[in-house]
């Protein structure tokens, strides 16, 4: 089972967090430039991860990271990240899936 959440307009606080568990460098670059509108998160499996993150990459003009944390059941977070209506669309996309 996935659990989404959306975030329109993250705060500085939240996109600094980002910023400290994303290990990709390339992304992290992408974030500097402070022009994301909203976030949305996607928690689950590792196999239902990889799934989400390629049909949110398919659906629209996004990035997606995982997002580095510590969960003893094996649980991934990814963040898929852009333009309000490229994060809506991919989310829908992706809860399809479940």
């Amino acid at each position: 089972m996935m659990s989404f959440t959306i975030i329109n307009r993250p705060s500085k606080s939240v996109m600094t967090l980002l910023k400290n568990r994303i290990h990709d460098k390339g992304i992290k670059d992408w974030l500097a430039d402070g022009s994301i509108e909203a976030v949305g998160l996607i928690q689950g499996p590792l196999g239902s991860i990889i799934a989400a993150m390629d049909v949110a990459e398919k659906t629209a003009d996004v990035e997606v990271a995982e997002i580095n944390g510590t969960c003893p059941q094996h649980i991934v977070l990814v963040a898929i990240m852009g333009d309000t209506a490229a994060v809506n669309a991919s989310m829908e996309s992706v809860k399809q899936l479940s």
